[in-house]
């Protein structure tokens, strides 16, 4: 259902809704990667509303998408939750340019 209020936000209680879904999923199965990676891309969805400074949630977000792939470096939630909070940090990989 986390995902389901993920993908339907339309409101600040859409996110809520969801947040609250990963996090008893969490305390159903502290093993769940993908509910790991959903809370992440729920709480980048807050910054990406305004609805909290980047600044005062990229941490956590970070470290639960970490969580994510550590527990399953395969599943592409994990991967994509990585790169949401990567973009928040403006952290991109270098590139070398083209000879």
């Amino acid at each position: 259902m986390g995902k389901y209020f993920t993908i339907k936000s339309s409101s600040r209680e859409d996110l809520d809704q969801a947040m609250d879904y990963f996090r008893n999923a969490l305390k159903e199965d502290p093993n769940y990667a993908q509910a790991y990676a959903g809370l992440s891309e729920v709480i980048c969805m807050y910054a990406g509303w305004a609805l909290m400074p980047v600044q005062q949630i990229i941490d956590e977000a970070d470290e639960l998408a970490q969580t994510a792939i550590t527990l399953d470096p395969y599943l592409a939630e994990a991967q994509l939750a990585k790169g949401i909070v990567q973009a928040y940090k403006k952290n991109f990989p270098q590139q070398n340019p083209p000879c």
